[in-house]
């Protein structure tokens, strides 16, 4: 015989159950949480014309800067638009550190230009408290210091060696540097066509290489530069700007202390020859501009 009332308590028993459990997974349990956007404040600098953006670090920026995400701050057309990305991040032997990015979201060898806007900001800001500067870069430990009104010097490392051939150099200074000389009017150059060939040949295409064409004039050196990770004619570079004022001494003795004349301006590059240390004592030298700040929200 069926007992109702036996089935009735347990009816009721699991209907209750039922509704417990599904207000204990609403309070106890519920949905993931999805973060909310983050906001970072960057600075836009410009050395004689080579721009870049430039966040301090943080270890949740860092989260945020994927390879595809300074891809697409750099881009000029979808982003914030810039020849590079420069994070400065803090450094317990060095007042900081500075990692620079190309276009195209990798980070790579020196930038000096980048450099020198690096330190600009270091300086105003505080990070460092006098007018000279140690940090650490990609290719190992420089100094800096502020000599006038945004006119910051930077010591570049030594180069001991260089390889020349017949119609061209190449010097690392930091950054990779194939270097060509002309007697032509330099603005007419195809650069873009020879620095491509050159740059994504068998030799180079791995690595990449920059590629720089070079006129010696006696008010001093024109320059041209085609950037690896930028793809591109850049208005200024400031490692090739050195490569090329060391391999213009090998070339026709222009001297050790020289101007060179980029797109984007001028810049002064002072070093040191010997046939035992080579080139040392190597600075370059140049005005630098904050272009304006901003925020960006991930």
């Amino acid at each position: 015989m069926v007992n109702c009332e036996k089935l009735e308590r347990e009816k009721i028993f699991l209907v209750t159950l039922f509704l417990f459990r599904n207000i204990y997974v609403k309070i106890v349990a519920p949905s993931p949480i999805v973060p909310t956007n983050m906001i970072f404040p960057f600075i836009k600098y410009q050395g004689t014309g080579n721009d870049f953006i430039l966040f301090e670090s943080s270890k949740i920026l860092e989260d945020f800067l994927t390879q595809a995400k300074i891809k697409e701050l750099c881009d000029r057309h979808l982003g914030i638009g810039s020849d590079g990305l420069i994070l400065l991040c803090k450094n317990a032997q060095y007042d900081f550190e500075m990692k620079f990015y190309n276009p195209d979201g990798k980070l790579t060898s020196l930038c000096g230009n980048g450099s020198r806007c690096a330190v600009h900001y270091a300086i105003e800001r505080g990070i460092v408290k006098s007018k000279t500067v140690n940090f650490l870069a990609s290719d190992g430990a420089h100094s800096a210091e502020l000599i006038g009104p945004n006119i910051i010097r930077i010591k570049m490392k030594n180069v001991e060696k260089f390889n020349k051939g017949k119609r061209y150099f190449i010097f690392d200074t930091g950054s990779p540097h194939y270097i060509l000389f002309t007697r032509s009017e330099i603005n007419t150059y195809k650069l873009i066509n020879t620095a491509k060939k050159i740059r994504f040949s068998e030799k180079f295409k791995a690595k990449g290489i920059n590629v720089n064409i070079a006129r010696i004039r006696k008010k001093g050196i024109e320059i041209r530069t085609y950037e690896r990770g930028v793809e591109d004619e850049t208005l200024s570079c400031g490692t090739g700007v050195v490569a090329v004022a060391l391999a213009s001494y090998l070339y026709s003795g222009s001297g050790d202390n020289v101007t060179v004349f980029t797109k984007g301006g001028e810049l002064k590059v002072k070093f040191l020859f010997d046939e035992e240390k080579k080139f040392h004592e190597i600075f370059l030298e140049g005005a630098v501009v904050k272009i304006f700040e901003g925020k960006v929200e991930f």
